[in-house]
């Protein structure tokens, strides 16, 4: 008896194992809340409609949930600050785009209306899933400020910038009550403008930056023998 004891002792721990490693799984596939990770492609910068009009950012962004559960991307912010003198800018989402056709109008000085697909909204994530969406970023200076611009004609060649992407996330219904009262940081990206970069800017045409960190390393590996 005691051997059969044991055995069916052994066969109810294995399956109450079992069914605790899947609900386990169940839990972390389909119920737990995550967070929505961005990744954020070079920065493509232009002017808003003219030579001395404030610079717009746009980014090709990876929205990657890593929950189970549906999340919703409520909004995103950015926030520009020249490192050297801690100057800050302030930037949200306008526009949704079409990316492609935006880069193609990048080298062209005329309004890019048509790679405009819609207005901003919040973006729903599904659970474990990645989506990929650009936005259009365009300046918002205090009210009691409103001539506090980023501007080419402001830019300084070689000062580094640094550019922060923070985000408020909510339910997968977009639901005002579960939003938090403050912009979480998410990605810091670090960058300069040459010369050449700030000529092209007041002609009215755009400029696409590569991060400091990033071209630092292509440059090592160029002269690496």
């Amino acid at each position: 008896m005691s051997v059969v004891s044991n055995l069916l002792s052994g066969l109810f721990g294995a399956v109450i194992g079992a069914a605790i490693g899947a609900m386990l799984v169940l839990y972390f596939q389909f119920f737990q809340v995550g967070s929505i990770e961005p990744a954020a492609s070079s920065p493509l910068v232009r002017n808003l409609s003219g030579a001395n009009s404030p610079l717009t950012f746009a980014l090709g962004m990876t929205l990657t949930n890593t929950g189970g559960r549906a999340r919703c991307l409520w909004d995103v912010a950015l926030r520009v600050k020249a490192t050297r003198t801690e100057t800050k800018w302030s930037y949200f989402p306008a526009f949704v785009l079409d990316y492609r056709q935006y880069i193609a109008l990048m080298g062209q000085a005329k309004p890019f209306d048509s790679a405009i697909e819609q207005p901003y909204t919040p973006q729903v994530v599904p659970g474990r899933t990645a989506i990929g969406r650009s936005f259009l970023f365009l300046p918002r200076p205090p009210k009691d400020i409103p001539t506090h611009v980023l501007a080419a004609r402001g830019l300084v060649p070689g000062e580094r910038y640094a550019l922060t992407l923070y985000s408020k996330e909510s339910g997968e219904r977009c639901e005002e009550s579960s939003i938090p009262a403050d912009y979480l940081p998410k990605i810091t990206l670090s960058f300069e403008f040459n010369a050449d970069q700030i000529g092209t800017l007041k002609q009215g045409l755009g400029v696409v930056l590569v991060d400091v960190a990033r071209d630092q390393s292509r440059e090592a590996f160029i002269r690496k023998k």
